[in-house]
């Protein structure tokens, strides 16, 4: 294990005395246990070969004090004209990958026979995660190494999770270690050298142009904000990110590059490289994959370079990406068209949004593949559930010339901007608000508000069930108070007695006197005018034995699969509200291609992520219909003359009154049970059930 090879050929002779044919006798992702392996095939190798450490302290020593010399922890390298720089993501120990990369790059005149970059210009950078998970992880690293001591400052590894923070104790790499000291001097100690030598690694590496006020391009494992320097990530100087491994990227079907969902407007690109039998159990993917990026000082006019190889093919084959847009070159298009929106993503509502984030996307991308149409790129701003970082978002937005704004949050955040509204400055498409009063022209809805789906889910709770009182936990705010009142205006009609349980966002820190009041009110019905995270805090100071008879409801934003994991680990069951059918197993047209687009990323499905799936697609559809324009006029026309218009298998008609496209709810009685869809009336407001064959 501990080889010297320092060119080519001794890197070939050493990866093919290595066997990549093995499994670990524990099969667990984070901590996968191959020492059966170690002490079956590797202890005549230790005890014959590893008398004495050949060459592992002065290696390790000469590349850390290197980096130390050279690099930074944010490490900038800067670009006269143009330069070529190899991209490897997540190894994890995939030697015979490596190999094979380092092969190709010898091939592509990238490399010579000794392992040095042939160009000074060019550069190779490791995206992390070059460890563990393999029992084969120090040959890996050697041949990392080696390529670092060749070419001082021009072979880069970014610090991944497995390197941080001395991370990579807790895996095989450690093992490997351990094993082998079984036969060396025990004067020997390692740890501290490979422990120094990832701390000397960069977090983040940053490319940009020698002119001034360049854009930039910011390289790096992972986007964990924590590790990096605040004053640097998320620069609006910032064009382009490359990663490595999402971790919904182990659930797509892919080739090991995926445009990802941009990030504030910001290109998002993530690779992965490792190809081992081990990671083979766990990602459907058997593609050997890296890129090659042709950095140009003006970003826009780069180019990355997908060199991809299926597993069963011999030679690689290369595909190219116009850098920033995402899509092939022999499909990039004349026009670009910019959409934006503001959404939580880094607050209370995070999970719920980045979802959103990604369904956006995936119908975005579906539609950018596509020949001759012209190029949208989604700008889509976080303001953390804060009202005025909402109307900061939308302003930034509009000074950048984009005023189509599709799918914005926050009801309290969109009386902030109505004005813009109200003076045609914007429009804005199907936002998740309450309002609709007074709407103008510059803003139309596509499902029911969730007043409607509180009429729904009591109607259909009285209908189904005996209620003597219900209990009402709601956020005391412009979401959270309507669907509140909206309760109150129902249950009295029907003389249901109700105890309010209201909270506020800002000062909300434990929910134990709100459970105190539910215990002492007897109520046999929970409404949760919530968002999921309180509602999960409220309900877990709640006994479930003072839980499991009462009835408990919600509308859609609930439907997150934390919470409604929470729910089924207390044995409990909620009943939840959607204004879209069910998205694991609605059989309509859109539902079939939101799961093939969701599954093609690897994201996971859920109502809200399919509501912004139909809403983008829907609005791209009334975009292609308008001649590729973006003008408000001509898209509103179109909304405006829908009447039972069939769109993927939903039926849509405007109303002029509410400016709503869908008028159903469906009640989710459970998680086993079929949805129930419910027709709401929007001139009289009657509440019909819909057949079930006509429901699908």
């Amino acid at each position: 294990m501990y080889v010297f090879a320092s060119d080519i050929d001794r890197f070939a002779a050493m990866v093919s005395s290595i066997h990549d044919s093995y499994s670990a006798h524990e099969k667990n992702w984070l901590y996968p246990d191959f020492s059966d392996l170690y002490q079956r095939s590797f202890a005549r190798y230790f005890s014959t070969e590893l008398a004495a450490p050949a060459f592992w302290e002065p290696l390790l020593e000469t590349v850390t004090k290197q980096n130390g010399l050279i690099v930074k922890p944010v490490h900038v390298i800067e670009i006269d004209d143009q330069a070529d720089i190899i991209l490897i993501g997540d190894l994890f120990g995939s030697v015979h990958a490596l190999w094979d990369y380092i092969r190709e790059g010898y091939f592509l005149g990238f490399i010579d026979k000794n392992l040095k970059i042939q160009n000074k210009k060019n550069y190779i950078i490791f995206l992390g995660n070059v460890v563990n998970k393999s029992p084969h992880s120090i040959e890996t690293l050697s041949l990392i190494l080696q390529l670092m001591k060749q070419n001082p400052g021009h072979v880069l590894l970014t610090q991944g999770d497995e390197e941080f923070n001395d991370n990579w104790k807790n895996n095989t790499l450690y093992d490997e270690i351990f094993y082998t000291r079984t036969y060396q001097s025990k004067s020997v100690h390692h740890e501290d050298l490979f422990s120094k030598f990832f701390a000397s690694c960069p977090i983040a590496i940053v490319l940009k142009s020698s002119q001034k006020k360049s854009q930039i391009v910011w390289i790096s494992s992972s986007l964990n904000k924590k590790r990096f320097n605040d004053s640097l990530f998320g620069l609006s100087s910032v064009c382009a990110y490359i990663t490595g491994l999402q971790l919904f990227m182990a659930k797509a079907d892919h080739t090991g590059l995926i445009f990802d969902f941009p990030i504030e407007g910001a290109t998002h690109w993530s690779i992965f490289s490792a190809a081992t039998p081990f990671i083979k159990e766990f990602m459907q993917t058997n593609v050997l994959s890296f890129g090659l990026l042709r950095y140009n000082k003006n970003p826009s006019q780069s180019i990355l370079y997908h060199i991809y190889r299926p597993e069963k093919d011999k030679a690689f084959s290369l595909k190219s990406y116009d850098f920033i847009k995402g899509i092939p070159l022999d499909l990039l298009p004349k026009k670009t068209v910019k959409i934006g929106s503001s959404m939580d993503l880094s607050g209370v509502l995070y999970k719920s949004f980045q979802h959103v984030q990604k369904s956006v996307h995936a119908a975005v991308q579906n539609f950018n593949n596509q020949k001759d149409a012209p190029y949208i790129r989604e700008y889509l701003f976080d303001d953390g559930y804060v009202p005025a970082r909402s109307l900061k978002n939308i302003e930034r937005l509009m000074s950048e010339g984009i005023d189509s704004i599709l799918f914005p949050s926050g009801s309290v955040a969109f009386e902030l901007y109505k004005k813009y509204i109200k003076s045609g400055d914007i429009t804005v498409y199907f936002p998740m608000v309450q309002d609709r009063v007074n709407a103008t022209r510059h803003v139309i809805f596509l499902r029911q508000n969730y007043n409607q789906e509180v009429r729904v889910s009591l109607e259909y709770i009285v209908n189904t069930s005996s209620v003597k009182k219900c209990a009402l936990f709601y956020q005391n705010d412009a979401y959270g108070l309507p669907m509140a009142q909206e309760a109150h205006r129902i249950l009295s009609q029907k003389n249901i007695e109700y105890i309010d349980l209201p909270y506020e966002l800002s000062s909300a820190t434990s929910f134990k006197d709100h459970a105190q009041k539910f215990k002492a009110s007897s109520a046999d019905v929970i409404a949760l005018y919530a968002t999921p995270e309180a509602a999960q805090r409220f309900l877990a100071e709640i006994s479930t034995a003072d839980l499991i008879s009462t009835k408990i409801c919600a509308p859609s934003p609930m439907f997150m699969a934390d919470f409604l994991k929470f729910i089924s680990s207390r044995g409990l069951h909620v009943i939840l509200s959607s204004t879209v059918p069910s998205p694991w197993d609605a059989v309509r047209p859109i539902a079939r291609q939101y799961r093939a687009a969701m599954k093609e990323y690897g994201y996971a499905f859920d109502t809200i992520s399919f509501e912004s799936y139909i809403a983008t697609r829907l609005f791209l559809r009334a975009f292609t219909h308008n001649g590729y324009n973006v003008h408000f006029d001509g898209i509103m026309k179109f909304f405006e003359e829908m009447q039972k218009y069939d769109f993927e298998g939903l039926k849509l008609s405007f109303d002029s009154q509410t400016r709503q496209l869908m008028h159903s709810v469906w009640i989710a009685p459970n998680q086993k049970d079929p949805w129930i869809e419910y027709f709401v009336d929007p001139v009289n407001g009657k509440i019909e059930q819909v057949l079930k064959q006509k429901a699908q």
